[in-house]
Order: C-alpha cells, then sequence, then structure tokens
C-alpha cells in the first residue's frame, strides 16, 4: 500500500491510499471505516485543516488494516 496527502486548498488536506499500482487514489474516513473515489466526497468527508490531522488519520488506518490483514491465523496440529 501507498499513502500520500493531498491539499486540494490552502487549509484543506486530503490523506489518501492506493492499494496496488492499477487503484486510484482513495480518500481515507475512518469515522465511517471507508474509502472515497469521488473528489467531492473526499473532500467533504475526508478533508482535514492541518497536515498534522491527515497525518494521523494515515496512520490510524495503518493501524486499523494491520489488525485486519493479520487475523484470522490459523496453526496445523
Amino acid at each position: 500500500m501507498k499513502y500520500r496527502i493531498k491539499q486540494v486548498d490552502h487549509n484543506i488536506y486530503i490523506p489518501q491510499v492506493k492499494q496496488n499500482f492499477f487503484d486510484n487514489w482513495l480518500g481515507i474516513d475512518n469515522r465511517w471505516d471507508e474509502r472515497w473515489w469521488d473528489k467531492d466526497n473526499q473532500t467533504r468527508y475526508c478533508g482535514k485543516k492541518t497536515f498534522e490531522d491527515a497525518l494521523l488519520e494515515i496512520e490510524i488506518w495503518k493501524t486499523n488494516n494491520h489488525k485486519k490483514i493479520n487475523y484470522p491465523k490459523y496453526f496445523k496440529l
């Protein structure tokens, strides 16, 4: 996964994620555990006032996504 922060206005920063090379950049919305591809929805639901807030959203997304990938685990007996 790749991450970036897109600045669309003087004080609007959008944290974004890209699953693989062929995917589009999607806006991260941790309130609804959702990703938005539409530009208007990214601004409405994902826009943050500061760069640091957007960076924090990416860190939260990485933590939550990491937990989902690692579980469930299966052990051979």
